[in-house]
């Protein structure tokens, strides 16, 4: 509601006579971004990208807010025609985020070998970016896909994770390992995600997860071997 209430100010051409083009399509831009996941605000962030891109406002910008208000809407194919304008630009304003949003939109299509594609392309542009190694291997991980999933994790821990991160990209491993009949390095990943937090070998605790189905399994199984 406070984002909706922002964008008719910013709307209004009183706005613009008073702070003027400028600050106001930046503003736009920086309103409409969050906004854009809001599906009953589709033509209101319209709006607001027409103005910007009048204004102005980077190319770039504007595309990254249609491809989210796309997404939103469940057309993701449209959403990500925009998503590869963005990230085929090479004008190093691509962000991560691009990467996993891109590669979750043709996840939705059934186009996993794109997804993978892209977010291995992810990988080398943003090779320090510890964040950006987990969410992709979180996002393969539960495609069904954990031999990649398994290279984005390994990558990641060789960058300063954060404590949080490390925990959960531990579990990831596991998962990845075991399905992919590494049983070895399942258990090396398994023993010192123990040593960060006993629960993780919890029959109780493991349930408790809100993950898919199979890695719950893998867990499991892992979990038992090494009792």
């Amino acid at each position: 509601d406070d984002l909706r209430t922002l964008a008719t100010v910013l709307l209004d051409p009183a706005t613009t006579s008073i702070f003027g083009i400028k600050r106001v399509r930046e503003a736009l831009v920086a309103c409409a971004l969050p906004l854009a996941a809001d599906q009953g605000s589709a033509k209101l962030v319209a709006r607001m990208v027409d103005r910007a891109r009048l204004g102005g406002a980077a190319p770039l910008d504007c595309l990254r807010v249609e491809a989210r208000a796309l997404m939103a809407a469940t057309e993701f194919t449209a959403a990500y025609a925009r998503w590869l304008q963005l990230i085929d630009a090479d004008q190093g304003e691509a962000r991560p985020g691009d990467y996993l949003d891109a590669a979750r939109c043709v996840l939705e299509d059934l186009q996993d070998a794109a997804a993978i594609e892209l977010l291995l392309r992810g990988k080398d542009r943003f090779p320090a970016d510890p964040g950006f190694a987990h969410d992709a291997a979180w996002l393969l991980l539960a495609a069904g896909h954990p031999e990649q999933a398994g290279i984005l994790l390994e990558h990641g821990f060789t960058l300063p994770l954060a404590p949080d991160q490390r925990e959960n990209a531990l579990a990831m491993l596991v998962c990845a390992a075991e399905q992919t009949q590494r049983a070895e390095r399942a258990d090396e990943a398994f023993r010192e995600l123990r040593t960060l937090s006993p629960d993780w070998g919890d029959d109780e605790a493991l349930k408790a997860l809100d993950w898919p189905e199979a890695l719950e399994e893998s867990l499991r199984a892992v979990a038992v071997r090494n009792r």
